[in-house]
């Protein structure tokens, strides 16, 4: 096996890994799985929004 089959088999968990996560923190928290899922994309939407280039200044 190549180290790029290597990558892409690893690559192909991430969603896996992601739901396997959100399922256990749900476990941990009490939260709903969409409650967590739901403050994980606000948290990423800002910190993309927060390192995008400004236009105009």
């Amino acid at each position: 096996m190549t180290e790029e089959e290597a990558q892409d088999i690893e690559a192909q968990k991430i969603p896996y890994m992601y739901v396997a996560l959100l399922h256990y923190t749900s476990r941990i928290t009490g939260d709903s799985v969409e409650k967590i899922n739901a403050e994980i994309e606000h948290s990423c939407n800002f910190e993309i929004q927060d390192n995008t280039q400004k236009l105009n200044g």
